[in-house]
């Protein structure tokens, strides 16, 4: 098959795929593995943090006298406020489940304890599989761990395993409404300079994804593993910014990052591309890096004098002040539409928190004019 059929057979399917995806629907607050919805509606009793089938959440019940002393203009103090935010939601989380399972125990004339072991089997420790699907989600290496260590981390799990069915089980049981929340998730509009960032996917995409990073460093590379294909699947919606942020002191991140920034010279998609190969390569010296420019499509001729003469050192220098500035903190950091996630995260949170920035912000059918356009352009 020539390459004219395959492109007109992607196209054909890409028509196809979009087809199926034109529901949008409301954004809802919702901490962290949570199956109740919680909704923002605008209160007129500021003393009210939340309610639940008309029963009042108050301030003072969920919030703790913190206040971040970051400057939320930076990444660090607007992941800081998210963080306390979502940690009110939990709280609310707890309260509402305490309340039905007290009701319920209540009816039965027992305690809660004793409600619980009735009617469910609680664990009293976890599956071996249940605690490597804790160790991931949490990313933590069990190699890195001391038998006290690994012991302390276990029992952890145990306690999330039973935390999880017991709240399951009150959600299916007893919580059937929304939880409506009274004060709005916190709005914190990072400004981000695209003067110093290596940019792929359509320019006028609404929602941003933003990498500071390495790559070199292991979380980096997870990370980008995970967003170079979500980029793909969620073209014409999302476009990626990539900020270098590495050890300045490092060798080989200089190099690899100054050859990153050559390839970018002769165009996004070769920046990608170089990216993608440095990310399969095991050694990081300059035969890794001859082998990755020559895998992405850039021109040689080109890029050798400008890796050799090292034409972009100052650019570097910038990307490193400017995520200072920025007040990254350590790599990896992704804003995605000005919400941080920082350090390790896990390629299904990383996918879901996208998704969620697209069904309120990016309309389907322009992000399928801009996912065509971009398609023909590249």
């Amino acid at each position: 098959m020539d390459i004219l059929k395959i492109r007109n057979l992607n196209f054909f399917f890409l028509l196809l795929f979009f087809a199926g995806c034109s529901k949008n629907h409301a954004e809802t607050v919702r901490p962290p593995d949570s199956a109740l919805e919680f909704e923002f509606k605008i209160g007129t009793d500021k003393t009210e943090f939340a309610s639940y089938d008309g029963e009042s959440i108050s301030n003072d019940q969920v919030k703790e006298n913190t206040t971040p002393s970051e400057d939320v203009s930076t990444i660090h103090g607007a992941a800081l406020k998210l963080a306390i935010y979502q940690s009110n939601l939990n709280r609310v989380k707890g309260i509402v489940i305490r309340r039905a399972l007290f009701a319920a125990a209540k009816k039965e004339n027992i305690n809660v304890e004793d409600f619980l072991k009735k009617h469910l089997e609680i664990p009293t420790a976890v599956t071996d599989s249940q605690f490597e699907s804790y160790l991931k989600r949490k990313n933590i290496g069990l190699a890195d761990l001391t038998p006290q260590q690994s012991a302390a981390v276990r029992a952890n799990a145990t306690q999330d395993e039973r935390d999880k069915k017991i709240d399951d089980y009150a959600v299916k049981n007893f919580l059937k409404n929304k939880i409506y929340v009274f004060e709005a998730p916190p709005t914190v509009e990072l400004k981000i300079s695209d003067e110093w960032q290596s940019l792929w996917g359509p320019q006028d995409a609404p929602i941003s994804v933003i990498f500071f990073g390495d790559l070199l460093c292991s979380p980096c590379r997870s990370a980008l593993k995970s967003l170079i294909p979500l980029e793909q699947e969620f073209r014409g919606h999302i476009k990626v910014g990539f900020n270098f942020f590495i050890p300045s002191s490092d060798r080989n991140s200089i190099m690899i990052s100054e050859a990153a920034l050559c390839t970018a010279e002769q165009g996004p998609k070769f920046f990608r591309k170089f990216v993608g190969a440095m990310l399969n390569q095991e050694k990081f010296d300059e035969d890794a890096i001859d082998k990755s420019v020559f895998e992405s499509g850039a021109k040689l001729d080109s890029f050798k004098p400008c890796f050799y003469n090292r034409q972009h050192q100052k650019l570097l220098q910038q990307h490193l002040k400017y995520s200072e500035t920025m007040g990254v903190s350590a790599p990896p950091t992704i804003l995605i539409n000005g919400e941080a996630v920082e350090g390790a995260i896990n390629p299904d949170e990383l996918r879901e928190l996208i998704r969620r920035k697209i069904e309120t912000q990016s309309p389907v059918w322009p992000a399928l004019v801009r996912r065509v356009k971009y398609y023909f352009r590249n």
